[in-house]
């Protein structure tokens, strides 16, 4: 663990002892004593400025099915929803093949931003998919369009549509591509992109919002400078 000051340190423990003796010395059971030295710890910032339930488990030295557990019930007391949080997610999605269509998957650790992001998904008349793996949350493109756009606005999507479009073009050298639907063009750039990069088969991984947490949509034209050879 990184060090604490000293004042933390007298924070940490009147806090505690406080927390401890109400309403009387003991009554507070031992996973209510685990969660709240969990929470004493992350406000005196001993695990850093990024916590995953990993950092727990190696910092505290118990299993990662405690630490994600202990770290899901201090959530749910200390923590608000947050979109962002699964906006964040999207900037590191993986995009595979299935069937010719671009398939976005989410490697998701926290119990609580899954939850959020399974009702958001369930919101937009879909369901998640935890085929194989409980932690790899995996949707089509429609539902992450229907994402985005709740999360953001429709003059930005409308911008990344416009530089997509562009993408599209001049990836597949076919400057009379004109897209039915808005998941159909950002579905065949996906499939493009993972073409690109000689990995058909494999996962690509891709910024999904495009920039938009960075107030810009440069990525699209990063993904064309780096993946098209």
């Amino acid at each position: 663990m990184k060090n604490i000051s000293d004042d933390q340190k007298v924070k940490f423990y009147d806090k505690l002892i406080d927390s401890y003796v109400s309403p009387s010395f003991g009554a507070l059971p031992k996973k209510e004593v685990e969660i709240l030295v969990l929470k004493l710890l992350i406000e005196a910032g001993v695990f850093g400025e990024k916590l995953d339930t990993y950092t727990l488990s190696r910092e505290l030295c118990i299993p990662v099915s405690k630490a994600k557990s202990l770290y899901y019930e201090y959530q749910l007391r200390n923590s608000e929803y947050n979109p962002n949080q699964i906006i964040e997610l999207l900037k590191n999605a993986q995009i595979i093949l299935i069937d010719k269509k671009a398939v976005i998957q989410i490697g998701v650790d926290s119990i609580f931003i899954k939850n959020q992001l399974e009702a958001l998904i369930k919101e937009l008349n879909d369901y998640p998919d935890y085929s194989f793996n409980k932690d790899i949350l995996k949707f089509n493109v429609e539902t992450y369009i229907n994402i985005i756009n709740k999360l953001s606005n429709e003059d930005h999507i409308k911008e990344i549509e416009k530089e997509i479009l562009s993408a599209v073009k001049l990836m597949t050298q076919d400057q009379s591509y004109i897209p039915k639907t808005r998941t159909e063009l950002f579905d065949l750039f996906l499939v493009e992109v993972i073409k690109a990069t000689g990995n058909e088969f494999g996962k690509t991984v891709i910024d999904l919002t495009f920039g938009y947490l960075d107030g810009g949509i440069r990525f699209v034209s990063e993904i064309i400078k780096n993946h098209i050879k």
